[in-house]
């Protein structure tokens, strides 16, 4: 993937003082922001920013990985398995988001606006975590 200063993009991140350690498979986890990140980099191909933010409760954590991109059609399940709107995609990489979530107890859900960009928020339970 090329720089994202090549790309004219911006990336932040704004993570809650001591967030809490996830339980979690390392790599999988890798893999969900990979996904998300190269999604969110395809969505903005004159620039824009990629931030990813974290925030906790008592119950939970959640991590919002945001773009001001060119948003999601809302005429598609993008997390079906093959579900696609990019010409060379092959519309596996959210239902592969989808499914380690799950596998992790968590939850995804997005909200999209057209030319405004698109909030994936990730939701994990905080029974299995250790504080740090």
């Amino acid at each position: 993937m090329p720089d994202y200063r090549q790309r004219k993009i911006i990336s932040r991140q704004e993570f809650a003082p001591e967030f809490p350690l996830l339980r979690a498979d390392r790599s999988k986890l890798k893999q969900v922001f990979l996904n998300l990140f190269k999604n969110a980099v395809e969505a903005m191909p004159d620039g824009g920013t990629l931030k990813i933010a974290g925030r906790y409760d008592t119950r939970q954590a959640w991590i919002e990985i945001s773009d001001t991109g060119i948003g999601v059609s809302q005429n598609i399940d993008i997390f079906d398995a093959f579900a696609t709107t990019k010409p060379h995609g092959t519309g596996l990489g959210l239902s592969i988001v989808k499914k380690i979530v799950a596998a992790h107890g968590g939850t995804v859900t997005y909200t999209s606006a057209p030319d405004q960009g698109t909030v994936f928020r990730l939701t994990f339970p905080l029974n299995e975590t250790a504080a740090g």
